[in-house]
């Protein structure tokens, strides 16, 4: 059973996520392979960020415009649920050690464009408890270059008050309190703080809003997390070639609706490597030099 909030914020306070330590994970919905007119395929991986293994799940998500088909890996409910929730299978015994990925799939029906849902579960929580223990002292006495940060370069991440290619207080839009994940779709820039002192990020999809990610970039405040655009640079059209040079983040699609993928050199630009994520829409490559500390999925 996990801790309340009201459990979790005081036990952040003590320093004490060693004794009540949930296995933490990352739960992330892409789709696989190509999608078709009246449906697709998909896939949940989820990532062991803590230092426990995980032996049982229970993940949920819903759909607007599709219906369970048929899934693997997991115990899934019957065909045309639009409301899913799964379990680790019946008389499986599955082990994801700390840093290890298992992956379940499905096949659903839809009407329209593929959906990508956000998943949510008793594992899903993408901080490890052990990784943001203050060593048995209050937060305020831990500098934040000391602390670890769950699998995450300190490196890669600096003050933005400081960092000159912040995007404008105006671009940014709140995602998560403190001790909530930030749920969004495809990579964003991500800060963590209050007022204006912040600790940014670039992550892909979601990422759990709390010091054990991005330290504390400001003690004794309520924090919160907020989200921007990253920059993106038009590479190619619709069914020609994207060049650059070493592993990009590419993204395929129109407006508001994208597929991203972390190719090397280059890639097609073509639904056929990225799914349709705009259908009746032409659509284009483009490329950004953010790098995402979670990206999901290569070629």
């Amino acid at each position: 059973m996990f801790p309340s909030k009201k459990l979790y914020r005081l036990l952040a306070t003590l320093g004490l996520f060693c004794i009540v330590h949930p296995s933490y994970a990352t739960c992330i919905y892409t789709i696989d392979g190509s999608p078709w007119a009246s449906g697709n395929n998909g896939k949940i991986t989820i990532t062991n960020r803590s230092s426990a293994a995980i032996t049982k799940f229970n993940l949920s998500w819903s759909y607007s415009r599709s219906t369970l088909d048929h899934g693997w890996n997991a115990t899934f409910p019957a065909p045309g649920a639009k409301n899913i929730s799964v379990t680790e299978p019946k008389g499986w015994s599955i082990n994801i050690a700390p840093g290890a990925s298992y992956s379940l799939g499905l096949s659903v029906n839809k009407t329209g464009d593929a959906e990508v849902p956000v998943v949510s579960g008793d594992v899903c929580g993408a901080v490890a408890a052990s990784s943001m223990a203050k060593s048995s002292l209050a937060p305020s006495s831990v500098a934040p270059s000391s602390m670890p940060k769950s699998s995450v370069a300190p490196s890669s991440r600096a003050l933005s008050s400081a960092a000159s290619s912040s995007p404008p207080a105006s671009d940014w839009v709140a995602c998560a309190n403190e001790y909530e994940m930030c749920d969004f779709s495809g990579t964003k820039k991500v800060r963590y703080g209050a007022g204006t002192t912040w600790s940014e990020g670039v992550y892909t999809n979601q990422v759990a809003c709390g010091n054990g990610v991005f330290g504390d970039p400001i003690q004794y405040t309520a924090k919160s997390c907020q989200v921007a655009d990253v920059a993106w640079t038009n590479c190619a059209a619709e069914g020609g070639y994207c060049n650059f040079s070493g592993k990009k983040i590419v993204r395929f699609g129109a407006t508001t609706l994208w597929s991203e993928r972390a190719p090397t050199n280059q890639v097609f630009c073509d639904r056929s490597v990225f799914g349709d994520p705009a259908a009746g829409i032409f659509k284009a490559c483009q490329t950004t030099d953010a790098i995402s500390e979670n990206f999901p999925q290569d070629l």
